[in-house]
This record gives C-alpha cells, sequence and structure tokens, in this order.
C-alpha cells in the first residue's frame, strides 16, 4: 500500500522542529527561510512532491570558522529538502534514538514520555549536562574529556544507513531517508553527515551509542559511592564530548584506552590534542568554565552583581582563539542583557582573533552602537588577511543595521560583496542591506550578478532582495524559473505579486 507521505511526515511537528533549529544556523538566511509558511500554507504538496522524488537538490559550500581558526566544511540544504530531511528523521526517532543513556544530553526525545519528533529543549539539557558535571567533579578526584575528531564529517554514512534500516524497518520512508543521507555524503569536500542541523544530530546521537557502551561498561565497574544520592553516573556526554569522573587516574586512562577502540571500530576517531585528564583544581576550574551558574547568580542580585560576568569577559579577551562558541555567546548575551559597556573597546581590539564568533560580537556591537563609530576598522577588518574567512566578514558586517544608512564607505563595501560574487553569507547580507540602503544601486548589481550567477542559493538570494530593490516583476521571474530549485520561492514571490519581503528581525535589525 502506498504511503501517505504528509500524514506520516507530519509538516506541523516538522516545521516546529525547523524553527527550533533555525534559530541558530550557520548560514543566517537574511529572510528567516520564507518558503517554510509558504508550504505550511495550504502548497504541502510541494513537500510531497519531494517525498515520491529521488536524491537531493543541489547544497551551497560554505566554510565555517571554529576555535583556533580551524574551519567546518559545511553546507546549505535547499529548503524544501530540509524540511523532508528534518520530517523523515522525527518519524522514526522513537526507534532510532528513544533509549539513549540517561546520561546523553542534547538532541534527544524528551525523557517523560518520549515521542517521535518530540524532543527535549536544548536548554534544559545543557542545564542537565552542566549540573551533572557539576556535582561530579565536587564528588570526584580526577576527570577525563575528550571527544571526536571532526565528528559529523567522519560518520561513515553507509553504516548509518545500516543503523537506520536495522532500527526503523525498510519501508519508503527509510528508503527515502537513506536516498538523501547517500546523496549528501557525496557533494565534494563534505562527507559524513550535514553538519548544524537538528536532523542529522539525532543521527548522530544514534551512532554514537556505540561509545556510549564503553562508558555505560566504566559506569557499572565504577558505580558512584559516596555522593550516589545526587548523581546516578559518572559519565556523560554532550554529542561528542565526552566526560568521565572517578578516583582511579588509571581507571580513567583505560578507559580512553577503551573508547579509542570503540570509535575506531566505528570509523572515528578520539581527539587526542582535546583530551585531558584532570585533577583536583584544574577539574574544579574545567567544569566551572562550562558551568557559568555563578555569573546569572550574581546577576540576579538586586541590585545585579556584574563582576563575574566582566572576569568572564576578561577570560575571552585573554584567550579569544580558544574560547568556545558557547562561551562566547553566553558572555555576550549577557554583556548586551546588563548593558556592561566597560570591555567593549578591548573586544574591538581582539576580534580579529575570534573569527568564529563574529556574529555574537556583531549583535554586541550594533546594540552598543559601536558601528557607528567604527566604519573604517570595519574595512580594515575586511581587507586584513583573514579576509578568506568570508562567513565572519559578513557574520560582523550585521552590526550595521537596515536603519539608519551607514557611513558611505560601508556601502560601497557592501556594494563590493555583489560585483565580485563573494561567498554566499557576504552576498547574502550585501544584497538584503544594499537593497534597504541603496535601492537604485542594488537594482543594477543584482541585475549585473543574475548574469553570472548559476547556484539556486544565489539565485534565491537575488530574487529575495530584488523584492525590495524594487526591481521589475519579470527579472525575477526569469531569474527564479531557470532551475527547479527555485520554482518555490518564485510561487511563493509570485503569491505575493512580488511585494519586498521583511528580513527577519535579527538579521535586519531595525
Amino acid at each position: 500500500m502506498p504511503i501517505d507521505w504528509l500524514n506520516a511526515l507530519n509538516p506541523g511537528r516538522t516545521m516546529h522542529n525547523l524553527r527550533v533549529d533555525i534559530t541558530g544556523d550557520w548560514f543566517r538566511d537574511p529572510w528567516g527561510w520564507p518558503e517554510y509558511a509558504y508550504v505550511l500554507d495550504g502548497h504541502l504538496d510541494q513537500l510531497e512532491v519531494r517525498a515520491r522524488a529521488t536524491g537531493t537538490r543541489r547544497v551551497a559550500k560554505i566554510d565555517v570558522p571554529k576555535e583556533n581558526f580551524g574551519i567546518r566544511p559545511a553546507v546549505v540544504l535547499d529548503p524544501i529538502d530540509r524540511m523532508l530531511f528534518q520530517g523523515l528523521v522525527d518519524m522514526n526517532t522513537s526507534k532510532l534514538i528513544g533509549k539513549l543513556s540517561p546520561w546523553v544530553h542534547g538532541w534527544r526525545l524528551r525523557r517523560e514520555d518520549p515521542k517521535s519528533g518530540d524532543y527535549s529543549p536544548n536548554d534544559i539539557e545543557w542545564g542537565l549536562h552542566r549540573g551533572q558535571l557539576k556535582v561530579a567533579a565536587l564528588f570526584c578526584d580526577f576527570g577525563l574529556k575528550t571527544d571526536i575528531v571532526s565528528c559529523f564529517a567522519s560518520i561513515p554514512v553507509d553504516r548509518v544507513c545500516e543503523d537506520i534500516e536495522r532500527g526503523a524497518g525498510s519501508g519508503d520512508a527509510t528508503k527515502r531517508l537513506i536516498d538523501m543521507l547517500m546523496s549528501y555524503d557525496q557533494v565534494p569536500g563534505r562527507s559524513g553527515l550535514p553538519q548544524r542541523y537538528m536532523a542529522s544530530a539525532a543521527l548522530a546521537n544514534m551512532y554514537l551509542e556505540r561509545l556510549s557502551h564503553v562508558l555505560e561498561d566504566y559506569s557499572l565497574v565504577n558505580p558512584p559511592g559516596f555522593g550516589s544520592e545526587y548523581i546516578d553516573s559518572f559519565v556523560t556526554r554532550w554529542m561528542d564530548d565526552i566526560w568521565a569522573f572517578g578516583d582511579d587516574d588509571s581507571n580513567l586512562r583505560a578507559l580512553q584506552i577503551d573508547l579509542q577502540a570503540a570509535a575506531r571500530e566505528a570509523g572515528l576517531e578520539v581527539n587526542l590534542g582535546k583530551t585531558k585528564l584532570l585533577g583536583e583544581d584544574d577539574l574544579w576550574l574545567d567544569v566551572n568554565e562550562i558551568e557559568h551558574s555563578g555569573i546569572d547568580a550574581a546577576i540576579d542580585n538586586d541590585p545585579p552583581d556584574t563582576e563575574p560576568l566582566e572576569h568572564l569577559l576578561d577570560q575571552v579577551i585573554d584567550s579569544p582563539e580558544s574560547t568556545d562558541r558557547t562561551t562566547i555567546r553566553f558572555a555576550m548575551t549577557r554583556m548586551r542583557r546588563q548593558h556592561v559597556e566597560s570591555r567593549l573597546d578591548n573586544l574591538v581590539d581582539i576580534a580579529h582573533r575570534m573569527p568564529h564568533g563574529a556574529d555574537h560580537l556583531a549583535r554586541a556591537f550594533r546594540d552598543f552602537g559601536v558601528w557607528r563609530t567604527h566604519a573604517d576598522w570595519y574595512i580594515e577588518y575586511s581587507d586584513g588577511p583573514l579576509n578568506r574567512i568570508g562567513w565572519s566578514i559578513a557574520a560582523l558586517g550585521t552590526m550595521f543595521p537596515n536603519k539608519p544608512r551607514p557611513p558611505r564607505i560601508v556601502i560601497d563595501r557592501f556594494a563590493r560583496f555583489l560585483s565580485e560574487r563573494s561567498s554566499l553569507p557576504m552576498l547574502a547580507l550585501g544584497a538584503q542591506r544594499l537593497s534597504e540602503w541603496d535601492p537604485r544601486q542594488a537594482r543594477d548589481l543584482l541585475h549585473d550578478l543574475a548574469e553570472r550567477a548559476d547556484h539556486p542559493h544565489e539565485r534565491r538570494i537575488i530574487g529575495l532582495a530584488a523584492t525590495a530593490a524594487r526591481s521589475e516583476k519579470s527579472f525575477i521571474r526569469r531569474l527564479l524559473s531557470e532551475y527547479e530549485e527555485n520554482r518555490l520561492t518564485l510561487a511563493l514571490l509570485s503569491e505575493r505579486d512580488f511585494r519586498k519581503v521583511t528580513p527577519a528581525p535579527d538579521f535586519g535589525a531595525d
């Protein structure tokens, strides 16, 4: 009997999960992917057509910086394919990750009454993870922490597909999901699971349960003694970030060896460069850096005490290259909420040493008005030796809001993002902002770029920006009709009579 795709995919549930997922996208779509609302509003046939098709539509490659100037090879998925990917994974999550170990945190189903596609919120999971780390560090003398080298890119997709078929069966939905995964794995230079997608994270958690078995064995041999009323296990995993605790450092080193063996059997490698055995004060300090609860407690005082936050900002400023994105986001968010301006100049000075935090810095620089006085500084940043990291130039450029218009040198620089056909994030930023600041110039550049743009994602951006630049309807129609991938965006704009599409609030920052 043929599958009822729309009933099986549960588009409402899928869209709820996508909205949660899109919030932290590495590629920030200036318009917040308006195609999704269009599909849900009476055009679900677009999703059904993709479900009945084969393969995947073209992805766009982007390079995203991480700590210590590492680069993540990432992709931007076609919007309707992303919806299908999420829906196919959601359908069978109770079978694939419904029985994750209790000390596995993040990208899992709700712990009480788990149902397919109903995920436990990651902010709750992060709190549980941090709490477990803190309690374990209190009661144990030693802690071992490690992770997997290039985890998502290294996961062998053929074995993931075997796991899916073994867990969910071999029906039409499983076959379509496997078909999509095998297609994504064939993208040159982008092997493994597509990074920074909730659907991929759920599948990665399923695959990494191989390592959880090793941790479970360690936990059974080394059960909590003193303090067992506070914690069930002295192991915890946040995706591929693994912690184990104990009072015998030799047992923890033995666990490290066992984890290496299990990882290699799974086609993965433990990251020895990040593996640490910590004891005494070092253990507590390391866990405390993750925990950060003291900062929120101090802020909640009346009046708020911002000294711990300022101390954290000093740590970020002292070691910008190695500070992780989670800490950067935490610090910048609290800094903005509490209007702490004392470290702004220092953050400007070290921005070039922290390209992986450019998006969070930009929000602070925007809110505190740094953009008004640092146009020349931004031009110098984008001309500097690190201008090859287009993601960071684009992310930092979002500090210039839609209104009011910035100095002319900034407008001209964003125009160059278009004329030079820069990276996708730079193209998206330049097209959206220039169409607001100088519609006539944007219109000319978008028309010129359209003659050279040969990727569906590029043409989608040009088409959406052209609505604000007041381009002719015939131009937008021709631009988007050439590629099948853009038919959804064209249908959306046609229904709106090609009126301007409003930027997403966080991106536009009016």
